[in-house]
């Protein structure tokens, strides 16, 4: 594995020399198969020039015939690529003329009868008003960010595409288009990062980068399930195993008619209301299953709305009496005994009465299907409904749960395994029992064991428990809430897999650097915190003390060099220090130490009040007895550190402070300058780049002069006489010296 490593590093460093880019897709297939290790590889690597990389596209085809290879075609595209869409008339709401869609509406209105079954000939009335007075197209063809201007620029430059795509009149013109076209690209980037959560998902942002990018590298779906089958699967979810006529206190009513005082809950919306939610809505989102876009509501007339409230007041007053069944009887019963308000449990029956459902797969659509049990997928409600429901399950003796949503997790600690089986059995029958009663489907082919000890000589050793005959299965690294546990909870597999997440968000910055419309510092920074740290300080309070946190340090590194343009031969805490970004033991101990302070003074933390217990080993480094809470801010905090931290293990901090690199968390000076000249001025400042020196000292070059005559260093470049000359100091701000140093050296180092 170490020379494996050092191949990678020295082909790294090849390419860097060279100014090649390596073309690669982790999400493609592998080009080759072997018939010995069943296994696939990597072996042919595909190199373009830097000015290239942007344009270029790989693609692996299907496998020659009776051989374990792959052929792989290179794609060099136009710089601009027009995005196709189907054909769908969508309305241009920018020309729409609403007072006579209002006035058409207002004249029909009073025939429609304000109730919930008319609803659909109200909608039928908004989308033939709409249609008459809001214009309609759909363009199949489109480019994001091109606006009038720089159409004839296309045009232009798509000729000179076509009589040679490599000239230097076609890169020209290319350039100047990306230019004019990437800052309405780059401000649409911008927004995503800053609107959107994508911690725990970056499906969206790989969504935008294809969108920008014009990239149609999409894996093919290949699947013989139908949308009809999942959809009958679903609703078989649904059903008890049980099918027994409810007694008791079930086979009452949950919510009964006694009088209830009036509450905000029973009283009708009123137009203040109304009025209030119809503000709340969004404009430009997508219509919903009636195909009525918000704007149409919005736009309504006195009459119009005067209608809408009618029918939404008839339409709940109609949903309180519908018929449930027995598992919402149940659930409904339990949170009248919680809470005691039959107006808020009127409010959740009509929630989950008459539910109707399809499954969209491979552009299908299935038919209707009516859910009687279970609760809606992706609701806010639904995760904090099921507590209610399943708040009174037993807890087994000698053993204690977690219980996040629909994760159950049963713990016990015995001497032995002896001892651990028959517990853990016993506990599951208990829970077998109480999920019969309650209505629930426990899958056990799902269930997962594992022991977690520290007597390697019985690694291997398994738990022989079965729950309703079923057999459950030992896993050596289970998941639960996203972490990869192991049997000595060194958390080894789950940083290892922390890191190959980290790595495929890094192929976004990747791309974002190779594009002019994403190859600005702020916007590269932001995705990188929004994207690559987020994912790897995920859950970091429970495993920041591992010996292994340098597998995702490695991968946070090369973060850190794509954001600043820097090569692999550059001090690390020069990296963080011009990315203006914490280094990750720093960031990982002010998570823990801020998750202390939670343990020790909110009410609502699980292990809030626990007494930690003594600790016999000292290797065993647990929350509770290392790490201290939090006293001030997580900004203050993580400043201070790395600062103290700065001081205390680099010998050169001093010097490199005079060259503009601080511990801040904020971007280097001169992060507003192009990208080329950015990245070129980071490297003078760390005196780590492509001059021949270090050329000929990795053996890429046989010379190390310069065209002066002198032996070109990082040092040389900036004292050179056959270019703008400035200072180390200069570098700092950078004066316009210093900038003219880096613009005349950027193509070279």
């Amino acid at each position: 594995m170490q020379n494996i490593k050092e191949d990678g590093d020295a082909v790294e460093t090849w390419l860097e020399s060279k100014h090649l880019t390596l073309i690669h897709d982790a999400k493609l297939p592998k080009s080759f198969h072997s018939a010995r290790w069943k296994q696939g590889y990597n072996p042919d690597l595909v190199c373009v020039s830097s000015e290239l990389a942007s344009r270029a596209v790989k693609e692996v085809l299907d496998p020659i015939p009776h051989s374990q290879h792959r052929p792989i075609t290179i794609t060099i595209r136009s710089v601009l690529q027009a995005t196709t869409v189907p054909f769908r008339r969508r309305f241009n709401l920018r020309k729409a003329d609403w007072l006579l869609y209002q006035q058409e509406i207002e004249d029909s209105i009073p025939s429609i009868p304000p109730h919930p079954n008319s609803y659909t000939t109200f909608t039928d009335l908004l989308k033939r008003s709409a249609r008459r007075h809001i214009p309609r197209g759909c363009q199949t063809e489109y480019i994001p960010g091109l606006s009038e201007t720089s159409s004839d620029l296309l045009q232009a430059y798509h000729t000179a595409y076509h009589e040679d795509p490599f000239s230097s009149t076609t890169t020209e013109l290319g350039e100047i288009l990306l230019n004019k076209v990437g800052e309405d690209r780059r401000q649409v980037w911008k927004e995503l990062i800053e609107n959107t959560n994508m911690t725990n998902n970056s499906r969206k942002a790989w969504a935008t980068i294809r969108r920008l990018g014009a990239d149609h590298t999409t894996p093919p779906t290949l699947t013989t399930v139908t949308a009809n089958s999942v959809a009958a699967q679903l609703v078989l979810n649904g059903r008890s195993q049980t099918r027994r006529r409810p007694t008791g206190e079930y086979r009452r009513t949950a919510v009964s008619d006694h009088p209830q005082p009036a509450s905000a809950l029973t009283k009708p919306f009123d137009p203040e209301e109304l009025e209030a939610a119809l503000c709340l809505l969004k404009p430009g989102k997508a219509a919903g299953i009636d195909d009525v876009l918000a704007e149409m509501i919005q736009h309504l007339g006195p009459k119009a709305k005067s209608w809408l409230l009618e029918m939404l007041n008839s339409s709940f007053i109609d949903l309180t009496a519908a018929y449930d069944t027995v598992q919402h009887r149940a659930m409904i019963r339990k949170l009248l005994d919680m809470t005691g308000d039959l107006d808020l449990c009127q409010v959740i029956k009509s929630l989950l009465n008459n539910r109707r459902f399809f499954v969209q797969l491979n552009d299908k659509k299935s038919k209707w299907k009516a859910q009687k049990n279970g609760l809606p997928q992706g609701s806010v409600l639904a995760p904090l409904l099921f507590n209610i429901y399943t708040n009174d399950q037993p807890l087994p003796p000698q053993c204690r749960r977690f219980i996040y949503a629909d994760d159950l997790c049963i713990t016990t600690q015995q001497e032995s395994f002896h001892k651990i089986e028959p517990v853990l059995e016993s506990a599951l029958q208990e829970m077998s029992t109480y999920y019969n009663n309650n209505h629930l489907k426990p899958n056990p082919s799902k269930t997962q064991l594992c022991s977690f000890h520290l007597k390697n000589r019985d690694a291997g050793k398994e738990l022989n428990i079965s729950w309703d005959g079923h057999k459950l299965l030992n896993h050596p690294h289970p998941v639960y809430l996203g972490v990869t546990l192991d049997r000595t909870l060194s958390f080894k597999t789950h940083l290892q897999n922390t890191k190959a997440k980290v790595n495929t968000r890094n192929n976004i910055l990747r791309k974002l650097v190779n594009s002019k419309w994403g190859a600005d510092p702020p916007t590269i920074r932001a995705t990188a915190l929004a994207l690559c740290f987020s994912t790897a300080e995920y859950a970091c309070s429970s495993w920041s003390r591992s010996h292994h946190t340098k597998l995702v340090d490695t991968a946070l590194n090369d973060t850190c060099r794509i954001i600043t343009g820097c090569i692999k031969t550059t001090p690390v805490p020069c990296l963080y220090a011009l990315a203006g970004i914490a280094p990750p033991h720093t960031r990982r101990s002010i998570v823990a130490r801020d998750e202390r302070r939670a343990q020790e003074s909110d009410m609502r933390h699980p292990l809030y009040g626990h007494t930690a217990p003594p600790s016999r080993l000292k290797s065993r480094a647990s929350f509770l007895h290392t790490v201290p809470p939090l006293q001030s801010t997580k900004e203050t905090a993580r400043t201070n550190i790395w600062r103290v931290e700065w001081h205390q293990l680099n010998t050169r901090a001093q010097e490199w402070m005079e060259r503009g690199i601080t511990p801040t968390e904020c971007l280097a000076s001169g992060h507003d300058l192009p990208w080329p000249t950015w990245k070129t001025l980071n490297r003078l400042r760390v005196e780590q780049g492509r001059c021949k020196a270090l050329l000929k000292t990795w053996n890429y070059h046989t010379e190390d002069t310069c065209g002066c005559g002198a032996v070109q260093t990082m040092s040389h470049l900036l004292e050179c006489d056959d270019a703008p000359q400035c200072s180390p100091q200069d570098l700092a701000e950078p004066t316009p010296s210093a900038v003219s140093c880096a613009r005349y050296w950027q193509n070279d180092i």
